[in-house]
């Protein structure tokens, strides 16, 4: 059996303050458990960096920010590659346009050529609306897996 690590104190308490910030009382009865909640996602994260990406949060968001939220904005760097669904569409377009004019290719994300590639050359004659949301779809699933890869946690 694996032993998961302890909670410290100042993990505790940054999760109280967290709740304060957005006026939201942690009942006692629940701290244990929510608590743990933040640990089994943000544990791995320097404490002093989840206060300081929190605040960021905190001052743009109206509701309170999840740990999944706090998370992703932590490792937003890791996860910039992954550009909306709208914009992955405007991208295979591009270079569809690109390689039928001659004309010199534009960047694509990871993501964007991860999904062309899963797809195969039929990319290439995507072009109805049908195409685009049988696209996004593949397109969400390569988004998805790779956010499961960068976002591990490593508690």
């Amino acid at each position: 059996m694996v032993r998961v690590r302890d909670v410290s104190k100042e993990f505790e308490q940054f999760v109280s303050v967290c709740f304060a910030m957005f006026n939201r009382e942690l009942f006692e009865g629940d701290r244990r458990n929510v608590v743990r909640a933040w640990f089994d996602v943000l544990g791995d994260v320097d404490v002093e960096l989840l206060r300081v990406k929190y605040v960021e949060l905190a001052t743009v968001s109206k509701v309170m920010p999840t740990p999944g939220l706090l998370r992703r904005h932590v490792f937003a760097d890791l996860i910039s590659d992954i550009v909306s669904p709208a914009v992955a569409w405007g991208q295979l377009q591009g270079l569809r346009v690109a390689l039928n004019s001659g004309v010199e290719r534009p960047v694509l994300s990871a993501t964007v050529v991860e999904t062309i590639q899963k797809l195969g050359d039929v990319v290439f004659g995507l072009t109805t609306n049908g195409d685009r949301e049988y696209f996004l779809e593949v397109y969400r699933d390569v988004c998805e897996k790779r956010l499961v890869e960068l976002l591990r946690v490593g508690v």
